[in-house]
């Protein structure tokens, strides 16, 4: 479990090199900023030849959806974002709906 890419140590990079089949690339969504791994990290991806993908969290589960539609050999590093962060239809629909909850005519008892 990762809360934050501090916890992320060259001997995970290790252990992900000696999958079978060969992981190619780590996705790293680094919750809500961009957020760099240790040069440790970085430098332990160089030597077993893993390319890194950072972004942040949610356009990293985007990344993972199309990753896995190239059928790529990938591990994913996701750290938990802590503001979340509404689409457009979200919010469409939160406005509808307050807009009902407020248009209803009160009963009386």
């Amino acid at each position: 479990k990762f809360n934050n890419l501090s916890t992320a140590s060259p001997a995970s990079v290790f252990l992900l090199s000696r999958l079978y089949p060969k992981i190619d690339t780590i996705l790293i969504g680094s919750g809500d900023t961009i957020e760099l791994p240790s040069p440790e990290f970085r430098k332990a991806c160089d030597e077993h030849k893993i390319g890194l993908l950072i972004e942040t969290t949610q356009q990293a589960i985007a990344t993972y959806s199309v990753l896995l539609d190239d059928l790529r050999n990938f591990a994913a590093l996701l750290v938990p974002a802590t503001q979340k962060q509404i689409t457009d239809s979200e919010k469409v629909y939160l406005q509808r709906r307050k807009s009902k909850e407020t248009s209803k005519p009160e009963i009386e008892s």
